[in-house]
């Protein structure tokens, strides 16, 4: 395919494969939610339009033991333009990658707020053994809810 080829469908699947050598060059499906899937599938894989993100589709499946995820991104442009991109059925990027990293990351470093402000504990004084109880674990109050609760 030359650098000045282009293949289009509004929301269907596009899909390439090469016994030896594929050359992209614009592909387009519609990347829009439940849009086309673009594969490709080939031993090499070679941007005909190196420096613009010449594919976009829903998903960006690319296959070949020979591809690195450098020249995929190059292929993608920014590799949250698709929903998903795969190499060799793995996932690498795209919107739906990029969400669950933020929603992990949110889910991770959550900041702690303690119960009661800071200044209150320091005005309390220092702790004598009647402050420090052992906790009996969990125990059922009269609903049958588990709470945690110390002696």
């Amino acid at each position: 395919m030359g650098n000045l080829a282009k293949t289009t469908s509004d929301s269907g699947n596009i899909s390439y494969s090469a016994k030896d050598r594929l050359s992209i060059g614009q592909i387009e499906t519609s990347s829009a939610r439940s849009g086309g899937t673009v594969t490709f599938i080939a031993p090499q894989i070679l941007d005909a339009m190196p420096g613009v993100g010449n594919v976009k589709g829903w998903v960006v499946d690319v296959k070949s033991p020979s591809t690195s995820s450098g020249l995929i991104k190059d292929l993608v442009g920014d590799l949250g333009g698709a929903a998903q991109v795969n190499q060799d059925d793995r996932l690498i990027g795209g919107n739906l990658t990029e969400d669950t990293r933020r929603a992990m990351d949110n889910l991770v470093h959550t900041a702690l707020q303690p119960r009661n402000p800071m200044s209150t504990l320091l005005v309390a004084g220092p702790l004598n053994a009647g402050d420090i109880q052992p906790a009996t674990g969990f125990e059922e109050d009269g609903e049958g809810n588990l709470v945690f609760e110390a002696k």
